[in-house]
């Protein structure tokens, strides 16, 4: 076995992946086996060493893929207006980093299946020894070899490939560069000292000799552990629903927004409890609320807040925000939410300086019922498609088979649903009025483009072998309102 440590002196690791833009705000964590590689081919030029047969054999015992135990970390960036050939002209540069929980945090890369001869482990250690930074130059870092890594403890983090088992087949999955099997030797050498130049006129956006190697996190990494997210991590309260009041301003002119806006209500509201907590903190979120990793991975099941708009006078108009926290969470984090205090934005066609007024209301009721039927649309995650030939042609992913999908993620099953779509699909609304499913926006839009197609929106009836406690909320955009189901009992 052979064991190195990282010691990031900064507090800041800074690598573009490859195969990525330096503008995609993307980072390569962990390093990739091939940037380690190649950090230690630059040592063996810059030490002025010669023998080149001995650094072909070290490169062919590092060959095989690591595996890694990590500090905790999150992803920031920062942006640059960086001068461009024409005076006067500027451009947008990323600058995307991880950070670490502590200044000098160590990474440590460990190959269980290798060993080394005494001069092959005197070469790696004086090599190791003069590598300054690994990644972008801002990545100050001293490398040192272990005896033994350390024990894995909840301060640190083991990071497997995805084939061998990785974090038990919880976390995302990351690509990272390595050298295939077929490239060892001078063979290896040679495409460990491939020029970015050289790469380009192959017309290739990765160097020779190389294959993706698959790496997977644990589930909760990336999420609380950075001390620099100044929150409170114990579990202070229990999961539960909180309710918001919406109101206009005593002198304003605007009208709450529409039914048919609920996506929009919910990623303002969710917009502006980021920015309440990023004041609190720092610029600090946390996953709760954000529904994303430090890595900006999006997170999956129900572990992160839902903001669900509500209209509950039935005039057409959102007049609550309940946000259903389904998991455990801190003083911090239920300070936050209760200090919003208004909503600020140009889709509610307010007029300039005015804002729509917010009050929290106290924990609300979940519902509990057997029979669950829409509040909002139902926006299916996934096109209905057609199968098979012509003379047995059957439909896959119908909206049916969606709802139930989506249900039993939740652990929601022996479940009757009756689909309403097309003309049919309505919302009802007080004195027998109806909105058509399709008018309700059924597309996020980020920096003025939509982020997809817009996928169709039905109108459905749960039934269940036994009374179901809410909140019901499934479907594409579920977490911002849409998707939402009542108990038939509340009138809905």
């Amino acid at each position: 076995m052979i064991a190195l440590t990282v010691e990031f002196l900064a507090g800041r690791f800074h690598a573009t992946p490859w195969d990525r833009s330096v503008n995609e705000g993307e980072v390569e964590w962990p390093p990739s086996p091939w940037r380690l590689l190649r950090a230690i081919v630059a040592a063996f030029y810059l030490l002025g060493e010669t023998d080149t047969a001995s650094l072909s054999r070290l490169c062919d015992r590092l060959a095989s893929a690591p595996r890694f135990i990590l500090p905790p970390a999150t992803a920031g960036h920062t942006r640059h207006y960086m001068p461009l050939d024409k005076p006067g002209k500027t451009g947008l540069v990323l600058d995307a980093f991880v950070r670490f929980a502590e200044r000098h945090a160590c990474a440590h890369i460990i190959w269980d299946d290798v060993t080394l001869s005494s001069d092959e482990h005197a070469l790696m250690t004086r090599l190791v020894g003069a590598i300054g930074y690994l990644g972008r130059a801002e990545s100050w870092c001293k490398v040192t070899i272990d005896s033994a890594p350390p024990e894995v403890h909840g301060g640190l983090f083991p990071v497997e490939l995805a084939s061998r088992g990785g974090a038990a087949g919880e976390g995302p999955i990351v690509r990272r560069l390595g050298p295939n099997a077929d490239t060892r030797g001078n063979g290896l050498l040679a495409a460990l000292c491939e020029t970015t130049d050289a790469m380009r006129k192959r017309r290739s956006t990765v160097p020779a000799g190389t294959t993706w190697l698959a790496y997977r996190f644990p589930a909760d990494y990336g999420r609380d552990q950075v001390a620099a997210i100044r929150v409170s991590k114990r579990a202070d309260f229990t999961p539960r629903m909180l309710r918001f009041r919406l109101e206009i301003p005593e002198k304003g002119i605007a009208l709450l927004p529409s039914v048919t806006e609920t996506l929009m209500v919910g990623e303002i509201f969710r917009r502006t409890v980021l920015s309440v907590q990023g004041r609190r903190n720092g610029g600090q979120n946390t996953p709760l609320f954000t529904g994303k990793t430090g890595f900006g991975q999006p997170l999956t099941g129900e572990n992160h807040a839902y903001y669900l708009p509500r209209d509950r006078d039935g005039d057409g108009r959102i007049d609550t925000v309940d946000v259903y926290l389904p998991r455990t969470f801190s003083h911090d984090e239920y300070r936050t939410l209760v200090s919003v205090s208004c909503l600020y934005g140009g889709a509610f066609r307010l007029e300039a300086n005015e804002a729509i007024l917010v009050t929290f209301m106290g924990d609300a009721p979940a519902g509990e019922s057997r029979r669950w039927r829409s509040a909002t649309p139902f926006v299916l995650p996934r096109f209905e498609k057609i199968r098979g030939t012509s003379d047995d042609r059957h439909v896959i992913d119908s909206p049916a088979d969606q709802i139930r999908r989506e249900l039993s993620h939740r652990k929601l099953v022996d479940v009757e649903v009756a689909v309403e779509r097309g003309a049919a699909a309505r919302i009802p609304l007080r004195g027998g009025r109806t909105v058509f499913a399709g008018n309700y926006r059924r597309v996020r839009r980020r920096d003025g483009l939509a982020d997809g197609p817009s996928r169709e929106a039905v109108v459905a009836t749960l039934t269940f072998d036994r009374a179901m406690r809410g909140p019901i909320a499934i479907g594409r955009y579920a977490h911002f309102g849409l998707g939402q189901f009542l108990p038939i009992e509340d009138g809905a």
